[in-house]
């Protein structure tokens, strides 16, 4: 997880467009990178961003079929990985404990309700497209296309 962070902090440090360039980026990030404070903030001053939104239920069944398939892959590909003491950490606090058992459903929903609203004072100004409503990827991506497209023609 550190590396992820210290990834995430020199990318959000680095980066630095020319501003008379007409070129454009479009960034797939991650969620927790608008917590590296200092970086996102500079980061975000010129930024236009799309919050992809789901709900708590949505959520939590999406942790819970990743970590049994990560722990599928590892028993079968990696078996000497995993015990690995660090399996897990990037979901401690949310659906595991720190000796990472899982938390009830109730427990970790109120979990992944905290995260959200935290994070949504980094995203709350931006648009955002509540993505629980249909899981279909293609449906999701034209409406982020959309979004797009409309924003560059101003």
């Amino acid at each position: 997880m550190k590396i992820i962070e210290e990834y995430e902090t020199i990318f959000l440090k680095d980066f630095c467009p020319n501003p008379k360039s007409k070129i454009k980026y479009i960034f797939a990030l991650g969620p927790w990178v608008a917590i590296r404070r200092d970086s996102w903030d500079n980061f975000k001053r010129d930024l236009f961003c799309i919050w992809l939104k789901k709900e708590p239920n949505k959520i939590y069944e999406g942790y819970k079929k990743r970590w049994c398939y990560l722990k599928k892959e590892l028993k079968e590909n990696f078996p000497e990985l995993e015990n690995h003491p660090e399996f897990g950490c990037w979901d401690v606090d949310v659906i595991v404990d720190k000796n990472l058992q899982p938390l009830s459903k109730r427990e970790s929903l109120h979990n992944i309700c905290l995260l959200n609203k935290s994070l949504e004072k980094h995203y709350g100004g931006f648009y955002s497209i509540n993505t629980s409503n249909d899981n279909k990827f293609e449906k999701n991506l034209n409406k982020v296309v959309k979004i797009i497209k409309k924003h560059f023609k101003s």
